[in-house]
């Protein structure tokens, strides 16, 4: 892949991650504002829009980049090749299963370290304890899940149809026809009978996924286009 695909594609992942960031917090101002009761309550006390703000955005990024890095560094080339609903299973249940880990991790040094306890403080590890299993759990991670379902959605897509295809999904294009100037070329294997008569059905399958899954690289690299893949 393309070093300049590669920076896109982070850059679209984070930019979407933080931008739900945003969201989830003007949502809740918004909420909490038609309750000013709640917003009045001790436990409500230190309630800051901005301060909620910056965590949101920044523990979204912060996400969005372990996101962008393991889909780039770890399951672009090993799920290439799998069905599309296994590869988003796949992928969905090691994101969910790390960010509980995180977030985890981010209460326990937020109710120890940061509160002046030691790591292994009884009370620390007990309000950890009654995050991780009680119902508030489900609003760091809630969006966290829908952004990594949403996100691994668009990029198998993408990978499997082109980023370019679904821009002009998304905007219309085969809607409104307009002509183009293009250079086609057209790509035969050699003998791709005997191929497959000498490898068999199976066999041959799978080397045709190879060849097609190797000379992509190669033409997403010089901005080309898959048209259509026939015959063979």
């Amino acid at each position: 892949m393309l070093v300049q695909n590669r920076w896109l594609t982070i850059g679209y992942i984070l930019a979407s991650w933080m931008t739900m960031g945003l969201f989830i917090t003007v949502h809740e101002h918004l909420f909490l504002s038609n309750f000013p009761e709640v917003t009045a309550s001790r436990a409500m006390a230190e309630y800051s829009f901005a301060n909620n703000l910056i965590a949101a955005v920044a523990s979204l990024g912060i996400a969005g980049s372990l996101f962008a890095w393991m889909e780039i560094r770890i399951f672009r080339d090993r799920l290439i090749k799998l069905n599309f609903v296994k590869a988003i299973a796949i992928k969905v249940s090691i994101y969910t299963v790390g960010l509980l880990f995180l977030l985890m991790l981010i209460s326990l040094i937020f109710n120890t370290v940061l509160s002046g306890r030691s790591v292994l403080d009884p009370e620390g590890l007990g309000e950890v304890r009654s995050f991780v299993f009680s119902i508030s759990i489900f609003h760091p991670i809630g969006p966290m899940i829908t952004m990594a379902v949403a996100t691994s959605f668009v990029i198998q897509l993408s990978e499997r149809l082109g980023s370019n295809e679904i821009w002009k999904l998304l905007l219309g294009r085969y809607s409104k026809p307009r002509e183009e100037e293009r250079i086609f070329m057209f790509l035969d294997l050699d003998d791709s009978t005997t191929l497959a008569e000498q490898l068999g059905n199976e066999q041959f399958h799978n080397m045709l996924n190879d060849f097609f899954y190797d000379i992509a690289k190669t033409i997403i690299k010089h901005k080309g286009e898959v048209v259509e893949y026939v015959g063979d």
